[in-house]
């Protein structure tokens, strides 16, 4: 009966330690397990990136005393020194890792503030409130379209051929101004701008996303400006505006309701 592989086979897979029999039995579970050899085949590319990385580090410039040069087995390392190896590279792991997080948009504010860290809004939201901010930056025309093109944009950007990103109505609680595609990290999103009967403006961001969720509208704050976003099976949406939240998600529950 084969071994199970485990998460320390993985690692030493990476970091070629296992000898030729495990590793053999460790590329046939990864040939059946396509989604874990994606994962695995990254740490490899990530491990080689490193090993280059260290290859090609600057010379100090200062050589070695002679009496601090001791010949090594390089074909049979002691013990300590693999272990000592094996501590550097997870810490060059995680330094990566770090780097990694903060090149996707980590800021400084999320890794200091546990409260937002623990309940961070969904990209779409986030990517509404910056849709919202570059409108009201551009003007009362807000370079857009007539609101009654908004449906036409709806069928833009829907991924399905013939299919129509379904947009809510706010019939008595909001006026229509423009509409416009914008652009967000999984595609492209419409914007309708609204304005309400006490002529604050508001912002509808709607987009389809990846994964299936069906969420309430939940409101938050995001630098002063509120924001109430939720999801409706692959479609997102999210209200921004500089209006009290909890009047925002009144209109929204508004909304959703009538959907149903």
């Amino acid at each position: 009966m084969a071994t199970p592989v485990t998460e320390d086979d993985l690692l030493a897979f990476v970091d070629d330690e296992l000898p030729p029999e495990r590793r053999i039995e460790v590329e046939a579970y990864l040939q059946g397990n396509p989604a874990l050899a994606s994962r695995v085949m990254q740490d490899l590319r990530q491990r080689d990136k490193l090993r280059l990385y260290l290859m090609t580090e600057p010379d100090s410039g200062a050589a070695p005393e002679a009496s601090a040069v001791v010949p090594l087995d390089t074909e049979h390392p002691p013990p300590s020194l693999r272990r000592s190896a094996t501590r550097r590279m997870l810490m060059l792991r995680r330094a990566a890792a770090a780097l990694i997080l903060i090149g996707v948009g980590w800021t400084a504010h999320t890794l200091v503030d546990p409260v937002a860290a623990a309940h961070p809004i969904p990209v779409f939201a986030d990517e509404a409130v910056e849709a919202h901010r570059a409108a009201m930056d551009t003007g009362p025309s807000f370079n857009g379209l007539p609101p009654e093109e908004a449906p036409r944009l709806a069928q833009v950007v829907s991924r399905l051929v013939g299919s129509q990103l379904p947009l809510p109505s706010f019939p008595g609680q909001l006026m229509p101004l423009a509409s416009r595609i914008v652009p967000w990290d999984e595609g492209s999103a419409v914007q309708v701008v609204y304005m309400t009967q006490d002529f604050e403006r508001v912002t509808l961001f709607a987009a389809e996303g990846k994964e299936f969720a069906v969420t309430a509208p939940t409101m938050a704050d995001v630098q002063g400006l509120s924001v109430v976003y939720w999801q409706q099976g692959t479609h997102v949406y999210a209200l921004c505006a500089s209006i009290p939240a909890d009047q925002l998600l009144d209109v929204a529950n508004t909304t959703q309701t009538s959907w149903f």
